[in-house]
């Protein structure tokens, strides 16, 4: 059976970055696209904005670019 999980380490997608490529990058470790995880972003903003934002500003300082 074919796993789906990739073996890459994360990056921020720069090629596909919208603010940071925190969202693209995301999306491409998960195997999902884009859109879904930008409308969970924007769903986090939206509904606990303080935690989402540190959270989203110390993912776009940690994660290394691709």
């Amino acid at each position: 059976m074919k796993s789906s999980f990739c073996t890459e380490r994360l990056h921020r997608d720069m090629n596909n970055a919208v603010i940071s490529g925190l969202c693209a990058g995301v999306a491409r470790q998960a195997n999902v696209d884009t859109l879904w995880v930008r409308t969970a972003a924007v769903l986090g903003l939206v509904f606990a904005p303080p935690l989402f934002l540190a959270s989203y500003f110390i993912g776009a300082i940690l994660v290394p670019k691709s």
